[in-house]
């Protein structure tokens, strides 16, 4: 949706367009033929734009080095473009509004490598490296150019820096089916397929998120 302009935006994939509604009234005001339409944003200029098939364009730019791009995040300052980039990828890459590509964060490939070693520069976007319990990534940028990114593969959300530094991370989860302690090493808790290090020493306050 456009933060200052009047209009909301909606992919209809299977349609193979882009249908544009005035965001107060809800009344359709175009539609835009677009192949295998995605996720979209809008700049704070109220560009609009969107995945289309694995390239991601607003009309004009097309990004090029893209994989399976699965979400966008228009910095709010810089009009950056930020692009969740799963596949053979599984990075976040960060354009300018005229197509440069900037930095990538992330390692390349993620964990199609098969390592089980999670680290914060490993991002698992979609189901590439495995299917299982990976659901859609998103990217949200704030104001001071940090984002945050959905690693849905390892059940958590990480907040990096403008300058790709790791800041923190939420992790949840749902309701489990298999959950293990190691008897020999209680500060491995195992949950699913992820394994945690719990530091019982440190005492849980509601809402510390620690």
């Amino acid at each position: 949706v456009q933060t200052s302009g009047s209009t909301l935006a909606v992919s209809h994939t299977a349609a193979n367009q882009i249908v544009l509604f005035n965001k107060t009234t809800g009344a359709t005001v175009s539609t835009m033929s677009v192949t295998a339409p995605g996720r979209l944003a809008y700049s704070p200029a109220g560009v609009l734009w969107y995945v289309s098939g694995v390239t991601v364009t607003n009309g004009t730019v097309t990004l090029s080095g893209l994989v399976a791009p699965l979400a966008i995040g228009i910095d709010p300052t810089t009009s950056n473009v930020l692009v969740a980039d799963g596949g053979s990828s599984q990075q976040v890459k960060t354009y300018s509004s005229t197509g440069t590509l900037l930095s990538t964060y992330g390692v390349a490939g993620g964990y199609t490598d098969c390592s089980p070693t999670v680290t914060k520069t490993r991002l698992w976007l979609d189901n590439t490296a495995g299917v299982g319990y990976v659901k859609q990534t998103f990217i949200t940028v704030l104001p001071d150019s940090s984002y945050w990114v959905g690693d849905p593969g390892n059940a958590r959300d990480m907040h990096i820096s403008s300058t790709g530094t790791f800041i923190e991370e939420i992790s949840f989860l749902r309701y489990l089916y298999y959950v293990a302690i190691d008897h020999q090493n209680p500060t491995r808790v195992f949950a699913d397929a992820l394994e945690f290090s719990v530091n019982y020493s440190v005492p849980i306050v509601p809402g510390d998120g620690g």
